[in-house]
């Protein structure tokens, strides 16, 4: 591979592939990734997650979103609810159903992780995990602050990151 190649690129090639993979994983349970990721990001939400909360958390519109939990809502893997605090504002979390299907479920996306991922030392995927993590809190914070120029102005050229 080329030194050239842009780190986009790369990063959304290792993405398909990633997806791809997952989804062979996620499908045997009756589930597309995005349905997984949803029911993994409302499981870390013990008294559920407000569904403006979780559209954000994906990076996705509120109605792709809702789609996703209307869909899981009558497969009867999540329920809404009104929030006591504020009753136009609807929680999500998994039901007994759900919290089952995602523990069975997990255990296969660890073993696909582990092969996914298994060309890499433990010291590298560790770096990895936090060299993703700090790109995506830093394009979380850039993007709250306003246009792509602005962007463009506060990063730094590829080739002072080599």
């Amino acid at each position: 591979m080329q030194k050239n190649v842009l780190l986009s690129y790369l990063l959304r090639q290792a993405q398909l592939a990633n997806y791809q993979q997952l989804d062979a994983v996620v499908q045997t349970f009756g589930l597309t990734p995005s349905q997984y990721i949803v029911l993994s990001v409302v499981n870390e939400h013990r008294d559920g997650v407000f569904l403006a909360a979780l559209a954000r958390r994906l990076g996705v519109a509120p109605q792709s979103s809702h789609e996703i939990v209307a869909d899981l809502e009558r497969r009867g893997l999540l329920r809404r609810v009104e929030d006591p605090a504020h009753r136009r504002m609807l929680r999500v979390s998994l039901t007994a159903k759900g919290t089952s299907l995602l523990a069975r479920c997990n255990k296969d996306v660890e073993g696909f992780e582990m092969q996914f991922f298994g060309a890499l030392s433990p010291e590298e995927a560790t770096f990895l995990r936090e060299t993703l993590t700090k790109l995506i809190r830093d394009s979380r914070e850039n993007s709250a602050g306003g246009t792509i120029e602005a962007f463009g102005a506060r990063s730094k050229p590829i080739a002072a990151l080599r």
